[in-house]
């Protein structure tokens, strides 16, 4: 799933605007040019498309995570490196961190989209690469899981 498609769901379910996307990378030590910003919510077949860069929406989330929760007492953003790729894995995690969720509120949001799923399985999202019961987040699990999202917060 294409970065800015993720943000773009994540922006709607959350009813995130423009002064708050600003608010957000603000927080996360980044703060953000009108020119991404109007590139980064934009559809691939739409004109002045750009690809967000993982790295961009690493920032995103991370300020998404100190909006909704505050900031961590000693936390350093300036000298916070961005984590590599950004999976669909990761994006459940942020939502996850940023929003607060229990196991039975991601079960609650998938249902809402008609997904039947497990508490064991979400865990298996979050467990750590190389864990024995680690498993990977589809696209379409993702899709679902912000499909559902939107209907509880919107």
């Amino acid at each position: 799933m294409l970065t800015n498609d993720i943000l773009r769901r994540v922006r709607y379910a959350l009813n995130i605007s423009d002064k708050q996307v600003r608010e957000i990378f603000a927080l996360a030590g980044k703060p953000l040019g009108d020119e991404l910003l109007k590139t980064m919510f934009l559809k691939e077949d739409e004109a002045g498309f750009i690809r967000c860069p993982d790295a961009q929406a690493h920032v995103f989330f991370q300020g998404l995570v100190i909006a909704k929760r505050g900031k961590k007492d000693g936390q350093d953003d300036a000298n916070k490196a961005a984590p590599g790729e950004l999976g669909n894995n990761d994006v459940m995690w942020y939502l996850r961190i940023a929003l607060q969720l229990k196991d039975d509120d991601v079960v609650a949001a998938l249902k809402k989209a008609s997904v039947d799923v497990s508490a064991s399985e979400i865990n298996a999202l979050f467990r750590k690469k190389g864990h024995k019961n680690y498993m990977v987040c589809g696209d379409q699990f993702l899709r679902n899981f912000l499909a559902g999202l939107t209907a509880t917060h919107r």
